[in-house]
């Protein structure tokens, strides 16, 4: 019985190794080369806990080499510790694997999918329990959408960031012209520029695109998937794309299980781990733990645990504002049920004073115009880039060229607060045969800087869609809608609101030579004039969607839940907490680790309307005492999005 009862102990302690937090275990790592369905074999590493049985699995597909991770590395023990094998893969044609690199055409649901013979290659291994997750970022979050999009049985869950789920329009072809900079460079660093023609040589939304835009599979996409993103990312759209439409149209284990986190980051530089973006630094609130959400995530699809994250308000998003006034309105997050949340589409007209505002033009006929020559466009500063200056950059050093348009508002008295899909809708006429628009959102300062907050293009000939072109006919009017993308940002007291109108970005976007002809083809560079009608015909304005006035900032963040939390709970030994609630109801209260395990039970009834104030002495459900560190908070009630908050128990 003695003996008996020690080899119980030390297999006890095996198990606290392996799933405690923080404790580095034995790792078992081995490398396989797996097969695909056409026989080409992809480097496989491996890791597993050291220990007799099966796991829930992690995959991460990367083109940027699996040797970097190593067993003691702290990322391959962050799993291991939780107690889940990971997987890291070196796509087709990268450093160990076969093939031929064929930058994600192979990822997803085409004549080849990589992505979903791995997953079920792994399903079937004695060390996986038949549990699979994916993780990463950029083009380890590509991968995922696709392999999403694949439906492989034993995917259960997904945590992409700043991924694009949409190649063409969020990726190649924004606005219907190339993404120059981005694409290229990319491709360039990869070593893999001989695959730009195999897309390019596609400049509308043929058939081709479809294997690589996941809304032609969002009804059969059953994953439930974190869509994390940045407000000057360069996949910021897809993000919030792929939230909106796997939450309402994805099939049964999609649709409503989706969650969306978009903070003010840009892709490169500090990106999601720092303040600084652009030329702005954001308060350090800006800055935000995804790791919590990431292992909340897993433990609820993969183990099963009943956590209550899905219970969770499914939407983060970090509202911008003035980085220099601590009180300004904004640089603050929000938890939301939708989005956007309510707001009504404002529109601010264009003058040919140069002033905008929220009267249409009653002029018969005012226009403003200039010329662009596509041999000198206007250079890129700043924006939603890849390996050129990123995020919120002043746009004055380009001021007083003579092929930009700019207009602003008055001095704002009152917040204005943007939030959704910014567009701007153009009377515009040409003297080429076909030309781009281009519109930036900037915020004015009120020291004189014009930071830019967002922006877009649309080549001219795809005006009713990208699907066909149809050139121009000379000095027609027609109507161009340019799409900036989205963004959440509180113009405040003392700013202006400026929009700068063009034809060129460069090389953000590839300059329109003019010429009316196909892309790739070889150009002759024309100089046209490009006119934008201002009058009671024609007006040209920005589309911005505002916060309703109806609705404050901190009602926004607190729609059609009935439940909310007063003040901030603060670490220490014991935890005190405020819940207002503005109607009766069964409200539960729950205390879980950081694994997603319960710790016990703090309210479980029928509470009135009003405040009620709780305590946790800092004990699990026995009485006993629980170790320092760090707590979650589940405060929810039946057909309510519920709250979770973060408790630091310090002693």
């Amino acid at each position: 019985m003695r003996q008996m009862h020690h080899s119980r102990h030390i297999i006890c302690l095996l198990l606290a190794c392996v799933l405690l937090p923080g404790v580095v275990t034995a790792t078992v790592e081995h490398t396989e080369m797996v097969s695909m369905r056409d026989g080409t074999r992809l480097s496989t590493k491996i890791f597993r806990p050291d220990s007799i049985g099966s796991w829930p699995t992690v995959l991460m597909r990367t083109p940027y080499d699996k040797s970097f991770y190593q067993s003691g590395s702290g990322v391959v023990q962050g799993y291991m510790s939780r107690g889940y094998s990971l997987v890291v893969q070196d796509t087709r044609g990268r450093f160990a694997s076969e093939g031929v690199d064929s930058t994600f055409w192979t990822d997803g649901w085409g004549t080849n999918q990589d992505g979903y013979d791995t997953i079920e290659w792994i399903a079937a291994q004695p060390w996986c329990d038949g549990n699979i997750g994916m993780n990463g970022g950029s083009a380890l979050g590509i991968v995922q959408m696709l392999a999403a999009g694949a439906l492989p049985p034993h995917l259960k869950a997904c945590f992409a960031m700043v991924a694009c789920e949409d190649f063409y329009e969020q990726a190649f072809f924004q606005g219907g012209e190339f993404r120059k900079s981005m694409v290229e460079g990319w491709m360039e660093s990869q070593g893999s520029e001989y695959m730009i023609p195999f897309f390019t040589d596609h400049p509308t939304r043929d058939a081709f695109w479809d294997t690589l835009d996941l809304e032609t599979r969002v009804q059969e996409v059953d994953v439930p998937i974190v869509h994390l993103g940045g407000h000057y990312d360069i996949f910021g759209e897809g993000a919030i794309d792929g939230y909106i439409m796997l939450q309402a149209l994805g099939g049964p284990g999609a649709a409503g299980r989706q969650r969306l986190v978009m903070g003010p980051w840009q892709h490169r530089g500090e990106g999601i781990q720092g303040t600084e973006q652009g030329e702005l630094t954001y308060p350090e609130n800006s800055l935000y733990d995804y790791r919590d959400l990431r292992w909340r995530w897993y433990e609820r699809w993969l183990k099963g645990i009943q956590n209550g994250v899905e219970l969770e308000r499914p939407i983060e998003v970090y509202l911008m504002g003035d980085v220099d006034d601590p009180g300004a309105t904004g640089n603050i997050w929000w938890e939301l049920d939708e989005w956007p949340p309510p707001t009504t589409e404002v529109a601010y007209y264009f003058h040919h004073t140069g002033e905008l505002d929220r009267f249409p033009p009653m002029a018969p006929n005012d226009w403003m115009s200039y010329d662009f020559d596509p041999s000198d466009p206007i250079p890129t500063l700043g924006g939603r880039n890849l390996n050129i200056d990123s995020g919120p950059y002043d746009q004055r050093p380009l001021s007083g060229r003579p092929d930009q348009l700019v207009f602003r508002t008055e001095i704002l008295e009152e917040p204005v607060i943007v939030t959704g899909k910014v567009q701007a809708v153009l009377y515009g006429s040409s003297s080429a045969l076909d030309t781009d628009w281009t519109a930036k959102l900037v915020d004015v300062y009120p020291d004189g800087r014009e930071m830019l907050v967002t922006d877009g293009i649309l080549r001219a000939r795809f005006r009713n869609g990208f699907e066909i072109e149809e050139l121009l006919e000379a000095d027609s009017i027609y109507t161009f809608t340019v799409d900036l993308w989205s963004t959440a940002l509180a113009f405040d007291v003392g700013h202006r609101i400026e929009v700068i109108l063009s034809s060129s970005n460069y090389p953000r976007f590839e300059a329109n030579p003019n010429d009316g002809l196909p892309f790739g083809a070889p150009h002759k560079m024309i100089t046209c004039e490009n006119r934008i009608h201002m009058n009671q015909f024609h007006p040209s304005h920005l589309m911005l969607p505002v916060l309703r006035e109806d609705v404050g900032v901190a009602q926004a963040a607190a729609q059609e839940n009935a439940i909310r939390l007063a003040g901030p709970i603060a670490p220490g030994g014991e935890v005190r907490f405020t819940v207002d609630l503005l109607r009766d109801m069964d409200l539960r209260i729950g205390v879980y680790g950081p694994s997603g395990r319960r710790i016990r039970a703090l309210h479980s009834g029928r509470l009135s309307v009003g405040r009620h104030g709780f305590a946790w002495p800092a004990t699990n459900a026995t009485g006993a005492a629980v170790a320092p560190g760090v707590y979650f908070l589940h405060i929810g009630a039946d057909a309510q999005p519920g709250l979770s908050r973060k408790v630091v128990i310090i002693r």
